[in-house]
């Protein structure tokens, strides 16, 4: 019988081995008495999967493997969290390592602000590029820098007690190249569930220094958020004509936002988040798909 313990940590990977093992070496210094750590490999090519069986066989019990063909993050996310003992889930990303009281002080936090999903802090690992400057800030905007409560979460440093999570669904079992957390955060809303953050509790993550895959994200972020407001059952045409209405203010509130020297980079970034948003929008007027999304099975 598998034992139950209080904190699964849920890890999805795809061809990131060397992010992967700095990752896992983080998890596994964690001082938390009672918890376990999932690691999905989804279809990497890799040698991601000769890292985890070396890993599950140093640490057996505590380290658990599950493979997904290729699926995306969210259904990923879903294989591991189908196959955890513990109460309550953790989700970080691979490419973010925590410090040893991460679990501890997740879980504390989550007590002192009585809510169902907390939401962790987000720190850089490298700012060097103008782009990755751009990321933190952006992510900083969105969170802040004080405990608060919040609508949406990503899932680089969540943790949400296991049955809520099942009783919202989990993330969609679709292929979607984006905002598969957004999306998490309002159906956990709808359930009636709080969404704290707090930076206490912070992960180090690192941020694209490629500017094409910045673009990439940002292009899939706001073609994702039409497509998925439409099966949350909202106006795709309301959610557009925010976002437009969101970037012709966009020259202020960059200003107000970024540092000058991001200015530039800020107010093209929204641009590709606005356009992408209407030109999906048009897609889905026309009976074309907005992007490929397919079921899991």
């Amino acid at each position: 019988m598998d034992q139950a313990c209080e904190a699964s940590v849920v890890v999805c990977t795809r061809n990131r081995r060397d992010l992967l093992e700095e990752n896992a070496q983080s998890l596994l210094a964690q001082r938390h008495p009672s918890f376990e750590i999932i690691c999905v490999d989804d279809g990497s090519t890799d040698d991601t999967s000769q890292l985890l069986g070396k890993l599950r066989g140093q640490h057996p019990g505590l380290i658990r493997v599950v493979r997904t063909e290729h699926k995306g993050p969210g259904p990923a996310r879903n294989a591991g969290a189908a196959v955890a003992r513990g109460k309550y889930l953790l989700f970080i990303d691979d490419d973010a390592t925590a410090p040893p009281n991460w679990i501890a002080d997740m879980l504390r936090l989550r007590k002192e602000h009585d809510c169902a999903v907390l939401c962790g802090g987000i720190q850089p690992y490298s700012i060097e590029s103008p782009i990755e400057r751009y990321l933190h800030y952006r992510m900083m905007t969105a969170l802040g820098h004080k405990p608060r409560e919040i609508k949406s979460a990503p899932t680089g440093n969540l943790l949400i007690e296991r049955s809520l999570f099942e009783a919202a669904g989990g993330f969609r079992d679709l292929v979607l190249p984006a905002a598969e957390d957004w999306d998490l955060s309002y159906r956990l809303r709808r359930q009636g569930a709080r969404i704290c953050y707090d930076p206490a509790a912070a992960v180090v993550h690192r941020y694209t220094p490629n500017p094409a895959r910045a673009d990439l994200a940002m292009r899939a972020t706001g073609a994702a958020g039409v497509y998925l407001a439409r099966l949350q059952g909202r106006s795709a045409a309301a959610y557009t004509i925010y976002a437009l209405a969101r970037f012709a203010a966009s020259p202020i509130l960059v200003a107000r936002r970024y540092p000058l020297d991001l200015y530039w980079l800020a107010l093209r970034m929204e641009w590709l988040f606005a356009s992408s948003r209407a030109r999906a929008y048009m897609r889905m007027l026309l009976g074309k798909p907005v992007f490929q999304a397919k079921n899991r099975d």
